[in-house]
């Protein structure tokens, strides 16, 4: 428990509140890790794509589920 208390004292941790901010970002930073490691692998090795290109393909994939009730990652 001194271990524990000696831990987060020295890395500014003064509050849970300060904990629990700090465990949102570490969780934030690993699902854009993760997601730039998908991305990276559907690009197969090249590019990745724009972001105003992402966004598009995200806005027809929305209308497709509107009208269908589903996604198709087929193009």
């Amino acid at each position: 428990m001194t271990k524990t208390l000696s831990y987060v004292q020295e890395h500014g941790y003064d509050t849970a509140e300060d904990a629990e901010d700090r465990l949102a970002e570490i969780k934030e930073l690993a699902t854009y890790e993760a997601a730039i490691k998908f991305l990276k692998e559907k690009a197969g090795g090249g590019k990745l794509p724009a972001l105003q290109t992402l966004k598009a393909e995200k806005e027809k994939l929305l209308v497709q589920k509107k009208i269908t009730g589903e996604i198709s990652l087929l193009p």
